[in-house]
């Protein structure tokens, strides 16, 4: 008989009822864990930091789909070889980076990802009607910790073990929108420390830097900026006003590694690793929002047109009692 919600009784338990709706799900998810592979092989690797918009956005589409899977697909062979799949595409595009932590990266990826289908299959196992968003928050907090370690541990080899002028950048480079947004436009780490003096000068003036004469203008910005780098020395910093921003910083970092004692320098990567890692914890607590509600979408889509169903499982179990 049908439920008051419409459901329908069924003895069907832990069984997949459409396979090719089953396949077309693990290869949607295959495809998009290569294509969020291919550019966070170009956002982190290639330092293409255009390439970080599609990077999100892809990452974005292929848990969407992690997640339903997780939600439709009750084999747990299917599911398996699915997640296998899904990994491969994601770590081997970055195959030229081949080592034994790539290789223990792709382990700890399968493993808590496989976690993150346990636990998603237990919460609903443990729940009389489907709560989407306690199974969502169930799948998403290994999942998301799972991409955390990866991407801080291709993040570090990347970078050869140390702190690069690519990593100084990639860390940077999510202040760029944020200045530009609220303080000036044409902000860019890659704008030299002349360029970055002007803006300040002519943000300051307003009005009256347009009546100045191009000469006044020139001579002001050229003794700011030597005012500026003769206090800039008295911290360790030192440049020109044709040195980038970023050379300048990554100068900076680097003189600082070079005070640390040879033996403590070792564990910087780690530390740098550990550093990302917190960090894209930290935001995943969040970003699971960006995750849910879309999937949480898709999913009464699917209800309504018809490519899934709720139904309601009949039974039994074996249960001790006194006599």
């Amino acid at each position: 008989m049908d439920s008051l919600t419409g459901a329908k009784l069924t003895d069907e338990v832990s069984v997949d009822t459409s396979k090719p709706k089953v396949i077309g799900l693990g290869v949607i998810g295959v495809l998009l864990s290569g294509l969020f592979g291919f550019f966070l092989n170009l956002a982190v690797l290639d330092n293409g930091s255009s390439q970080l918009l599609p990077a999100l956005f892809s990452a974005v589409a292929f848990l969407i789909v992690f997640l339903l899977q997780t939600l439709f697909i009750k084999s747990k062979q299917i599911i398996g070889i699915i997640i296998l799949l899904e990994s491969l595409a994601l770590t081997f595009v970055s195959i030229r980076l081949f080592s034994s932590v790539i290789l223990s990266a792709w382990f700890l990826l399968i493993l808590f990802w496989w976690l993150a289908v346990r636990m998603g299959r237990e919460q609903l196992d443990n729940q009389l009607k489907i709560r989407f968003f306690q199974f969502e928050k169930a799948v998403m907090s290994y999942t998301l910790t799972a991409l955390a370690i990866f991407i801080s541990i291709i993040y570090v080899v990347a970078g050869g073990g140390m702190v690069s002028e690519q990593n100084i950048k990639s860390i940077l480079l999510p202040a760029e929108p944020l200045i530009q947004k609220f303080y000036f436009k044409d902000f860019s780490l890659n704008m030299t420390m002349t360029k970055l003096v002007e803006s300040l000068v002519i943000k300051q003036l307003g009005a009256e830097a347009a009546a100045l004469p191009i000469s006044a203008r020139n001579s002001l910005i050229s003794q700011t900026v030597g005012q500026l780098s003769k206090q800039a020395s008295q911290y360790g910093i030192s440049f020109k006003g044709t040195d980038k921003i970023i050379d300048v910083l990554y100068g900076f970092v680097f003189n600082q590694i070079k005070k640390i004692p040879e033996s403590f320098r070792a564990a910087i990567p780690i530390a740098v690793g550990a550093l990302l890692f917190l960090t894209l914890k930290g935001v995943g607590s969040l970003f699971h929002w960006v995750i849910a509600i879309p999937a949480y979408l898709v999913y009464q889509l699917a209800i309504l047109t018809g490519f899934a169903r709720l139904a309601l499982e009949s039974r039994s179990r074996e249960i001790v009692v006194l006599k």
